[in-house]
């Protein structure tokens, strides 16, 4: 009975090890993903940019002293945070709206990455072909839907805050990718640098390709939310909600419902409804 108990602890021991080591190689595996091209070539400075942005955008990674950017301005007030804002063509201030309403109500990390039309090319240098997760990007792939079309709970925000990004069609809010994989752009001149592995991943992205940016990192203090443009990528906002006004507008929902939607070059109207997950 002794020689058995012994046996069952040395195969718990070998299985805990083996659990060990399959994260130990996940997280290489993901960590080989986002290197840059580039990035083990010597006397390249380039690569030597790419690596040193790569290593803030690791929440792991602690940065050294330095002067981070606050904010250019904080806002309470939606509308006046929109009015503020310079968007580049193909992204609309619905999206955008809507956005930063859903990573308000969410209460945990979220990024948002809207895509227009006409930065294809661009955001795809930062974006890698492989999702985080394949299954929950698969999920809401099938469900052919866009932001509107949701409504937002516990189950969405679980799939939408998990590690990586979501990418959305600017112009429309389709929902292009979930677990969406980002990678340091190469260039790395005159960057903003701040505080949170999330925003500082969001901004790099931002003055790299033609985009807008929504993000809610989970390392802010008091729980803000960043918004920032390629349309002005030396600046970026924040916008504390109050907690009263961070559930959906019925008026902005019925403001939605209304929106034209492109379906295979033909003009439709979308109403919402809601989508759950399973």
């Amino acid at each position: 009975e002794e020689t058995l108990q012994q046996m069952e602890a040395s195969i718990s021991q070998e299985q805990e090890l083996r659990e060990q080591l399959d994260r130990q190689l996940t997280s290489a595996s993901r960590f080989s993903d986002h290197l840059p091209p580039g990035a083990f070539e010597k006397g390249d400075p380039t690569a030597a940019q790419a690596d040193a942005a790569m290593s803030e955008w690791s929440a792991t990674v602690i940065a050294p002293a330095r002067k981070f950017h606050p904010p250019t301005r904080s806002f309470l007030d939606l509308e006046a945070l929109c009015e503020s804002l310079e968007l580049p063509e193909g992204c609309g201030m619905p999206v955008v709206r809507y956005c930063l309403q859903l990573a308000s109500a969410s209460g945990r990390r979220l990024l948002f990455v809207l895509q227009p039309a006409a930065g294809r090319q661009a955001l795809s240098q930062v974006l890698l072909e492989k999702v985080g997760d394949e299954a929950v990007h698969r999920r809401w792939k099938q469900l052919r839907t866009s932001i509107f079309e949701v409504e937002p709970d516990a189950n969405v925000f679980e799939d939408w805050s998990l590690p990586d990004g979501v990418l959305v069609s600017g112009e429309k809010g389709f929902l292009l990718r979930v677990t969406a994989q980002f990678r340091p752009p190469l260039r790395a001149q005159n960057r903003l640098l701040v505080k949170g592995s999330t925003l500082q991943a969001a901004l790099d992205i931002v003055a790299f390709a033609n985009t807008v940016v929504v993000v809610r990192d989970g390392s802010s203090r008091d729980g803000g939310v960043y918004v920032a443009s390629s349309g002005c990528p030396d600046r970026y906002f924040e916008y504390k909600a109050k907690a009263a006004s961070s559930h959906m507008s019925s008026n902005f929902r019925t403001c939605i419902a209304s929106l034209p939607i492109s379906t295979n070059g033909e003009s439709t109207t979308t109403t919402t409804t809601t989508t759950t997950t399973t």
